[in-house]
C-alpha cells in the first residue's frame, strides 16, 4: 500500500512522522541524524553532474532557435526578460517580510562562504573548471555549461554526435536524480526528527510562512509582470488571457509538470487565444525547455528565506550572485523530473547557505510546485501570445 503512494506523498507523511517522533521521543530521534546526513551527501554529490549535464544538455537541445529567424530571437528575449523579472518581485516579497532567525540554527560550518570561495567576478569565468568543480564554483560551472552548450550548437553537424552524447549523459543522471531522491523520505524523516528534538515544534511555524511567501510572489509576478506584457506588446488584458488558458493552469497546478500539460497548452493557445499554430508549436516547447520563471522565483524566495531563518547576513555581491544563479539554474530545471530539491541544492550552495535546509523544505516541496509549475506554464503561454501578436499585428487576425 504505502509503496503505491507517490513520493511527494510519502515525503510529506515522513515529514509529520518525523515531527511527531522529534517531539515524542527527543533522544531516539537524534540518533537518526547521520541517515539524514547521508542524503545531504548525496545531495551534494548530484549538484556538479546535475549543473553541468543539465544545462548543457538544454542549451543544445534548442539550437533550432538559431535559425527560426525573427520568431526564435523573440522567444530567446521573451523568456530571459519574464525569468530576470522574477529577482526584483523576489527582493520586494522578503522585503515586506521579517522571518524570525530560528534559535539554536545560526550559522553552520556550512552557511558562510571560505576566503577562497568569495564572491568574485572572476567566478564568472574559471581558469581551470575542474577546480571550480571542486571548490564549489557553481556560477563558473553553469557559465561554462553555457558556453559549452552554445558551441555545441555553433558546431553544426561536427557537433551532432556531442550533442548525442549530452543527451545520453542526461538521461543517466536524470536516472541518478531519481535513485538519490527516493531516498527523500527517509532523509526528510531523519532530519525533521532530529530538528524538532533539538528545537521543538518551532520549527514548523517558519514553513507556513514560506508557503505563503510563494504563493504571493508567484500571484505578483503574473498580475505584474506578466500583465504589463501583455497589455504592452499583445494588446491584452490579462483577465482575457486567464480565461483562454485557465484549463493549462489548472492542469499545470494539479500535476505539477509542465511537459505534460504541454498538449493542453498548445490547445488553449490555439482555440482559445487564436495563436497561430506556427507559433505554438514552436514556442510553447522552447519555453518548456528554458522558460522557468516560477522556478527561478521559487529559488530566489526560498534563499531568501533560508538566510533570514539561519540569521545569515548576505552582502551584496552575494545577492547578485543569488540572482543570477536562480536565472541560469532555471534553464537546466526543466530537464529534471523530481530534480527541484537537488537544484535548489546547488543554489544554496552558490552562496554557502546551509544545503540542511532543503530537507525541511522538501515535505511542502510539492505545495510549493504547484504554484511554480503553474507560473511557468503562464509564462510560457503570455511570451508566445504576445510573440504570436508581434508577428501577425499586421493582418487582422486577431480579435478577442
Amino acid at each position: 500500500m504505502i509503496r503505491s503512494k507517490p513520493l511527494w506523498f510519502l515525503t510529506l507523511l515522513a515529514l509529520v512522522l518525523g515531527v511527531a517522533v522529534g517531539s515524542l521521543l527527543p533522544q531516539v530521534s537524534l540518533m537518526t541524524k547521520p541517515l539524514g546526513q547521508l542524503f545531504l551527501q548525496a545531495l551534494k554529490l548530484l549538484v556538479v553532474p546535475l549543473v553541468l549535464v543539465s544545462i548543457t544538455h538544454a542549451v543544445g537541445s534548442v539550437s533550432q532557435v538559431g535559425t527560426a529567424g525573427r520568431m526564435g530571437v523573440l522567444a530567446l528575449v521573451g523568456y530571459l526578460v519574464t525569468t530576470f523579472m522574477v529577482i526584483p518581485t523576489g527582493f520586494a516579497v522578503m522585503a515586506l517580510v521579517k522571518v524570525n532567525p530560528m534559535p539554536g540554527l545560526g550559522h553552520s560550518a556550512e552557511s558562510v562562504l571560505s576566503d577562497e570561495a568569495a564572491i568574485e567576478l572572476g567566478q564568472l569565468v574559471p581558469p581551470n573548471i575542474v577546480e571550480a568543480m571542486a571548490s564549489g564554483n557553481i556560477l563558473g560551472l553553469i557559465v561554462f555549461s553555457l558556453l559549452l552548450g552554445v558551441a555545441a550548437n555553433r558546431a553544426g553537424s561536427a557537433g551532432h554526435a556531442f550533442r548525442e552524447f549530452m543527451a545520453s549523459a542526461m538521461a543517466v543522471v536524470q536516472g541518478l536524480t531519481k535513485i538519490v531522491i527516493a531516498f527523500a523520505p527517509i532523509g526528510v524523516f531523519s532530519l525533521m526528527a532530529s530538528t524538532t528534538a533539538q528545537y521543538g515544534l518551532e520549527v514548523l511555524r517558519p514553513l507556513v510562512q514560506l508557503i505563503l511567501l510563494v504563493y504571493v510572489g508567484c500571484a505578483l509576478h503574473v498580475l505584474i509582470t506578466l500583465n504589463l506584457g501583455l497589455r504592452l506588446f499583445a494588446k491584452l488584458s490579462l483577465w482575457r488571457f486567464i480565461q483562454g488558458v485557465f484549463p493549462a493552469q489548472l492542469m499545470a497546478f494539479s500535476t505539477t509538470t509542465a511537459a505534460g500539460t504541454l498538449p493542453e497548452s498548445m490547445r488553449c493557445a490555439e482555440e482559445n487565444l487564436h495563436v497561430k499554430p506556427f507559433v505554438s508549436q514552436f514556442v510553447l516547447p522552447v519555453g518548456a525547455t528554458i522558460n522557468m520563471d516560477g522556478t527561478a522565483l521559487y529559488q530566489l524566495l526560498v534563499s531568501l528565506f533560508v538566510a533570514q531563518w539561519y540569521g545569515i547576513q548576505l552582502d551584496l555581491a552575494q545577492l547578485v550572485t543569488l540572482s543570477l544563479t536562480v536565472v541560469l539554474m532555471s534553464i537546466g530545471t526543466a530537464a529534471i523530473p523530481s530534480g527541484g530539491l537537488v537544484v535548489l541544492s546547488a543554489v544554496l550552495a552558490s552562496v554557502g547557505l546551509p544545503i540542511e535546509a532543503v530537507a525541511l523544505v522538501a515535505g511542502i516541496d510539492r505545495v510549493l510546485d504547484m504554484a511554480r509549475t503553474t507560473v511557468n506554464v503562464t509564462g510560457d503561454l503570455a511570451v508566445t501570445t504576445i510573440i504570436d501578436r508581434q508577428i501577425t499585428r499586421g493582418d487582422g487576425a486577431h480579435d478577442i
